[in-house]
């Protein structure tokens, strides 16, 4: 089902068995770029974050955006974190239109 998206937030997690913070902050993404799709095959950027931080585990951050443009398929390309090998990511994804 195709929908507008006009909001979409992340939200840092604990993401080892340890709870290590300094492991976790590793983990979290730092630059991105955010997609939607009609098909799921051609992707429209709709935004570019860099440098974003999370400063604390369970911290929302809502990043609102400039689309009105239906589309079936929403993705979220992290190109960087803050310094893991990139073996995961330490976030959780919302959508709202």
């Amino acid at each position: 089902m195709a929908c507008v998206v006009t909001t979409y937030s992340l939200t840092s997690v604990n993401n080892t068995s340890m709870g290590d913070e300094a492991e976790n902050k590793t983990r979290d993404p730092r630059d991105w770029k955010f997609f939607g799709s009609k098909n799921g095959s051609d992707w429209v950027l709709l935004d570019t974050q860099v440098n974003q931080e999370f400063t604390e585990r369970g911290q929302q951050k809502v990043y609102t955006i400039e689309n009105t443009e239906s589309y079936a398929y929403y993705k979220l390309e992290v190109t960087q974190n803050w310094g893991s090998d990139g073996s995961g990511n330490n976030v959780r994804t919302g959508l709202a239109g």
